[in-house]
């Protein structure tokens, strides 16, 4: 599908999005929101940053499974557009994909650091673990350990049964045998 968008003239590109969108979901879709957007990069910005937040969206439970290659592409194109929104889209779904899948935070935080010169801080990366340390603070602060009270263990009232005594008693010589 993508060569065919990327051959197609540019009056035809109209027709392959709707096509794009009435027959394809996920990965698919978000590859072909992108080669679309990439040929209406310098023609349209306005809507070439709108086929590329639809083509996150497309795909946003699984994006960062997509591969690097495939994430820093669609980024690229979307800082070359619209720098502002690109930034807030990255962080966004970085945070999204890794509030749900905290493990796989270090596998993936190599696709924000391709972009942090982008981003205009003094120290990128070490402004990226200062937040992603202050997070799991938060995040360890409900983890601390509670006082307990056991008293209610103290003044717990029996009832009148079990007051009563039974005397229960059997043949320990029919066991051992």
């Amino acid at each position: 599908m993508i060569k065919f968008i990327e051959q197609s003239s540019l009056t035809n590109l109209g027709h392959w999005e709707t096509f794009c969108r009435s027959t394809q979901a996920g990965r698919e879709l978000t590859e072909s929101l992108t080669a679309i957007a990439q040929r209406l990069k310098n023609i349209n910005k306005p809507h070439c940053r709108a086929l590329l937040v639809e083509a996150l969206d497309a795909n946003r439970e699984f994006f960062y499974l997509s591969g690097q290659r495939f994430t820093t592409n669609l980024f690229s194109l979307l800082f070359d557009v619209d720098g502002p929104t690109a930034k807030t889209m990255l962080l966004d779904s970085f945070k999204r994909y890794h509030s749900r899948y905290p493990g796989q935070i270090i596998f993936n935080l190599d696709r924000l650091l391709v972009f942090a010169d982008r981003f205009n801080e003094v120290d990128f990366p070490e402004y990226l673990y200062e937040e992603n340390e202050r997070y799991n603070q938060l995040l360890a602060a409900g983890l601390v350990e509670k006082n307990w009270d056991f008293g209610w263990i103290e003044s717990f009232q029996t009832s009148p049964l079990d007051e009563q005594s039974f005397d229960i008693s059997f043949d320990c010589s029919i066991i051992l045998r």
